[in-house]
């Protein structure tokens, strides 16, 4: 799991009105090229489920991942955010993965 900081897809991942349509960091294309998945990105390829939101939420993008071996993609069971605000008070959401056993 990491927060790159930057988003892979800007016109879903981001909502800042950033006229940037390309990739913002040479990482992904790193990941992919190691035929990585983001894990959430393969259940929900375009959804605008943002996980970081500045404060006036003039802000938000998906930043944090969770990247695994392409291979593994049909175990992933469930993968999704959660708000915990009210427990950490952070401007991050949780992004939960579920894998199946067999």
């Amino acid at each position: 799991m990491e927060d790159f900081n930057a988003v892979l897809s800007p016109s879903i991942d981001r909502n800042n009105n950033s006229q940037l349509q390309i990739s913002e960091t040479e990482i992904f294309l790193f990941l992919t090229s190691r035929e990585l998945i983001d894990c959430y990105r393969t259940l929900y390829p375009e959804s605008s489920n943002f996980i970081w939101q500045r404060d006036n939420s003039s802000a938000e993008s998906y930043i944090d991942t969770i990247w695994m071996s392409e291979k593994w993609g049909e175990k992933i069971k469930s993968c999704y955010i959660d708000n915990l605000n009210l427990i950490t008070e952070s401007d991050h959401k949780l992004v939960e993965l579920k894998i199946k056993r067999n």
